[in-house]
């Protein structure tokens, strides 16, 4: 069984303030996008029940993985007969750059699970599983467009808004721990924040004008404090023709908006010797 894991970007991120447990109250949307990295499901006949073997194309990635919680976290709900598995990731989306790889393989993996051994858990437990393995992990359980309030994971779905944007996006090599970007904001230099309520209109009536001019993430200001490439990378994606461009979640990766995959390769080949990371990529509707 092969499950796709997709990535997302964050068009509109606000930090709204600190909350008394240490996490941060935010408003956010969230969109999956088609860069993805693949989860292998196989039957192991010598693993008995409740064991499991993980594989992965990074092989620093096996030890610690969110997958390892997320198979913890099923444990409980598994037949007693049922055999063991081998799970191999192959991993395509960069680790610490704001797209959601690591939260969006926790998240795969339990509906990977729950559908390899029929378990028929509603959406609404496997919501609940996820919501334990990290604030943005339930997104992905359905994916698509959502609103996350909270911490994150308090979600609005738009399950009928598919808004046809292409992205350039561009990792620059730089992996950014999302602990040390909260604390990195700098309150007393607050750009004014966009109107979330527009941006949505312009997803819904595929208005990318209104979309681009309604990107927001409060991270860029520390972060490109902190890292001025982020800064030159998102003002050349804008002169190369992008109608918006924003650094995605808490960084490092920056993404430009286009209105077709030609015009985001024409961009594209601006950057043929850039020492970065760079994708193509499109919005992809819930899972």
């Amino acid at each position: 069984m092969i499950i796709k894991s997709y990535a997302k970007v964050n068009l509109y991120l606000e930090v709204l303030g600190r909350l008394r447990d240490g996490y941060h109250d935010i408003d956010t949307l969230f969109q999956t996008i088609s860069l993805y990295d693949t989860l292998h499901f196989y039957k192991m006949d010598h693993l008995g029940q409740g064991q499991f073997e993980l594989e992965c194309n990074i092989p620093g990635l096996v030890s610690d993985n969110i997958i390892w919680k997320a198979i913890e976290s099923l444990k409980p709900y598994l037949p007693s007969n049922s055999k063991g598995l081998r799970i191999v990731l192959d991993k395509n989306i960069p680790m610490g750059s704001g797209l959601g790889g690591g939260s969006s393989n926790g998240a795969m993996t339990l509906l990977g699970l729950n559908q390899y051994y029929q378990l028929n858990l509603d959406e609404k437990v496997l919501m609940e599983l996820a919501s334990r393995l990290g604030a943005d992990v339930p997104f992905f359980i359905r994916g698509g467009l959502a609103r996350g309030q909270g911490i994150g994971e308090q979600l609005t779905y738009y399950d009928e808004v598919v808004c046809p944007i292409h992205y350039l996006i561009i990792y620059p090599n730089i992996h950014i721990v999302t602990k040390d970007a909260y604390e990195a904001i700098d309150r007393d230099h607050q750009s004014v924040r966009k109107d979330l309520g527009t941006l949505l209109d312009g997803l819904m009536n595929k208005d990318l004008i209104k979309v681009s001019d309604n990107l927001f993430n409060r991270f860029e200001e520390s972060q490109f404090r902190k890292y001025p490439i982020l800064k030159d990378l998102k003002d050349k994606l804008l002169s190369f023709g992008a109608l918006g461009a924003l650094m995605s979640g808490s960084g490092s990766t920056v993404f430009g908006v286009f209105e077709s995959q030609g015009k985001a390769q024409m961009a594209m080949n601006h950057f043929t010797d850039s020492p970065h990371t760079l994708f193509w990529a499109e919005n992809i509707g819930i899972a």
